[in-house]
């Protein structure tokens, strides 16, 4: 995760999942909290690929579900993306709070709303076009679940409503409040969740 795997929030998360009988990995990328190391896309999806390595390893017999939040959704679906060229997919996908893109996330941001219409800002932005582009990979993806908050402080909703409509296999849990951090409280959001793990046969651990 960015910022730290030990934010409360995420704590929560990983307690929740796990008491649905998931094994649960949860790690902080190169250059964040206590993993040292220069971040960088390349680098992040290195480091959830091999976080997700080992798990296959310990856990052979089991489906694999990967869960992304914020920055953490755009990992995912690159890394998810890469493992369909290989042949390798997983089993299914959650992102919480997802994107567009980089760009399409930070010049429309609702907290960058004064800054985000100077030219200046918009050039260095798109410095950066070619960052965790969700919208160009999400489409091949499978057995998707999309969470949002209409309240999201960061990131605007047509993020999420856009992906649903470029992903044909994913569902679209949009809720009126969680904000940006705090869908996991919501109760709706954990049957959602359960829906979506136990919608294969047999269900997903």
């Amino acid at each position: 995760s960015s910022g730290s795997r030990g934010n409360q929030y995420r704590v929560d998360l990983v307690n929740y999942l796990a008491s649905l009988g998931c094994a649960v990995y949860s790690f902080d990328y190169r250059g964040y909290a206590d993993s040292p190391g220069e971040s960088s896309q390349v680098n992040s999806i290195q480091d959830a690929r091999q976080v997700l390595a080992f798990a296959r390893a310990e856990h052979p017999d089991k489906r694999v579900v990967l869960y992304g939040h914020s920055m953490g959704t755009g990992v995912v679906c690159q890394t998810a993306y890469q493992l369909i060229q290989e042949d390798a997919a997983v089993d299914a996908v959650i992102l919480e709070a997802p994107f567009l893109s980089i760009p399409d996330c930070v010049l429309k941001s609702p907290t960058l709303r004064f800054v985000n219409s100077l030219p200046i800002y918009k050039d260095f932005v798109w410095q950066f076009s070619d960052l965790f582009v969700t919208k160009d990979v999400i489409g091949d993806l499978k057995n998707v679940l999309i969470l949002f908050a209409e309240d999201d402080e960061v990131i605007a909703p047509h993020h999420a409503t856009e992906l649903h409509t470029l992903c044909p296999a994913s569902t679209l849990h949009l809720i009126s409040e969680g904000g940006h951090n705090f869908l996991i409280q919501q109760g709706s959001v954990k049957k959602a969740i359960e829906e979506h793990l136990k919608r294969n046969d047999p269900p997903l651990q």
